[in-house]
């Protein structure tokens, strides 16, 4: 029997098509990407954050972070009320990794000169 192949497809001499057959590796690689996204798309979206220094709560590392976040995020403020960078926007949110990233990015500059290490969001809703 004869095969001709046109754009991935195999079709026999009788013009009948083949499905074409995808490796293992592909179809890991796949599942993988798709296990990966949905995790993304499912990231925790919270209410209130603040900074923690060693465990501790930092009350001005907090607020610092809570300005940075708020220029970037308008529907951010702070809550002197909560004591924490608050978005109560219906839509809205903080990401608790990009809020952790912040106070880190905050807190490694003057006047905190903090070790990254030691640097955590805290985040709830």
């Amino acid at each position: 029997m004869r095969y001709t192949v046109t754009s991935k497809v195999a079709k026999t001499e009788n013009g009948q098509s083949t499905a074409p057959t995808e490796s293992p590796a592909k179809i890991k690689l796949t599942a993988a990407a798709t296990i990966l996204f949905a995790a993304s798309a499912f990231a925790r979206i919270h209410t209130w954050c603040q900074c923690y220094v060693d465990d501790a709560l930092n009350g001005g590392l907090s607020t610092t972070a809570c300005n940075d976040w708020s220029g970037i995020w308008p529907n951010s403020h702070w809550d002197s009320n909560a004591g924490a960078c608050a978005d109560t926007h219906t839509h809205g949110g903080i990401d608790g990794d990009g809020w952790e990233s912040t106070c880190q990015k905050v807190g490694v500059k003057a006047p905190y000169n903090l070790d990254i290490g030691a640097i955590r969001g805290h985040c709830w809703s």
